[in-house]
């Protein structure tokens, strides 16, 4: 297996635990080129070298959770505990996704949204604001929540 990311000795700033990843390949798709430096990960369980996922900017993925296929974590999202984002899903700026939360397909997870416990979002959704998503909710096909909405 080709490697796409390597591990720094760089620490978060914030979590000591966690460490900075540089690219060993280009991913044109997240407009990643080879060593670029990315977002945060606790290990190499966080994130797969298959397919074209990405962390960057001052993303965190710790614990158990994990980023799989062609999905994009940035800005200041944190994934954490048993959650996975994967196929083409992109969680960004302040979301959260925690618990055992599942965000994929093309769903989008942006602003200080949270996708929290068993809930699953997919499709092509979109969650933006200060909206959660918790208990065993499915969110699919193309449901847009946002704190503007009522």
């Amino acid at each position: 297996m080709k490697l796409k990311y390597e591990i720094t000795e760089a620490a978060h700033p914030k979590n000591k635990r966690l460490r900075q990843i540089r690219a060993l390949i280009s991913l044109p798709k997240h407009r990643v080129r080879k060593d670029d430096l990315g977002g945060f990960i606790e290990s190499e369980d966080n994130l797969s070298h298959d397919g074209n996922c990405w962390i960057s900017d001052n993303a965190q993925v710790m614990d158990n959770a994990q980023v799989m296929d062609n999905a994009l974590v940035s800005g200041n999202a944190e994934v954490s505990d048993n959650a996975s984002v994967s196929e083409k899903a992109n969680v960004n700026l302040n979301a959260v996704i925690y618990g055992n939360a599942t965000v994929k397909g093309k769903a989008q997870i942006s602003g200080w949204a949270g996708v929290r416990g068993q809930a699953t979002v997919k499709g092509d959704a979109f969650i933006a604001g200060r909206v959660t998503v918790e208990g065993n909710t499915v969110i699919g096909g193309n449901k847009r929540l946002t704190d503007t909405e009522t």
